[in-house]
């Protein structure tokens, strides 16, 4: 099994960067093979050797998905390409984005910051999906995010939804959520006082829930 993480987040610390944390969690289950490309160097793989890997995870970033910027149109591209490879892709908040931007789908600011561990509820269509319906009637997950998707991909199929805004969704071989299953609370600790933030707001009593959350990931690079 061969990876390519698509690292678009510019955390510096190996503690919180998004590429690192996922790379760790997919080494504590034997998966070594783990290539990292950061996106916001415009480090894409070419076409050929993008077809060498068995999954795709595009990562979230504190950019937004309609900044224009050349390294975000570079991603655009590789998206729309990925769309006739049939390389299966996760994307992961700023990733979720990215790809309903370049899919057709429309993304805005919400005008507010949602952060934090707190509840999303899936769709039937999510109670049916072979990777997202493990994760129980309303799991709690790890929010980080001010943009929203307001227009969905022509052909996705909505996974799961918040009061806030949509939350998964797929669409082809893209399996796309909002959420950070990659983040735990020991992880969103750290951030939180990295950002000096208040740490019992971000957990919101948060306890093993997670863990469901996490198996996202696991069970996408092993389906």
């Amino acid at each position: 099994m061969k990876i390519l993480i698509l690292n678009c987040d510019f955390d510096s610390s190996a503690g919180t960067n998004g590429a690192q944390i996922i790379k760790r969690q997919l080494n504590s289950i034997g998966i070594w093979e783990i290539a990292i490309r950061n996106a916001f160097e415009s480090s894409i793989p070419e076409d050929e050797e993008m077809r060498r890997y068995d999954r795709i995870i595009i990562t979230g970033s504190r950019a937004s998905a309609y900044d224009n910027e050349e390294w975000i149109k570079n991603l655009t591209r590789a998206i729309r390409k990925l769309q006739n490879m049939n390389i299966p892709t996760m994307g992961i908040c700023f990733g979720f984005q990215a790809i309903a931007e370049a899919l057709g789908g429309k993304v805005e600011a919400s005008g507010s910051y949602e952060e934090g561990f707190g509840c999303v509820h899936l769709t039937e269509e999510g109670k049916a999906h072979p990777i997202i319906s493990h994760l129980k009637e309303d799991p709690m997950v790890y929010q980080s995010h001010g943009d929203i998707i307001t227009k969905m991909p022509r052909d996705a199929v909505a996974l799961a939804k918040n009061e806030h805004s949509l939350q998964a969704y797929t669409l082809g071989k893209f399996l796309c959520v909002q959420f950070h299953p990659e983040v735990t609370p020991e992880i969103a600790t750290k951030m939180a006082v990295r950002d000096g933030k208040d740490v019992e707001k971000i957990l919101n009593g948060v306890k093993n829930d997670y863990k469901l959350a996490s198996e996202v990931i696991d069970l996408f690079v092993k389906s």
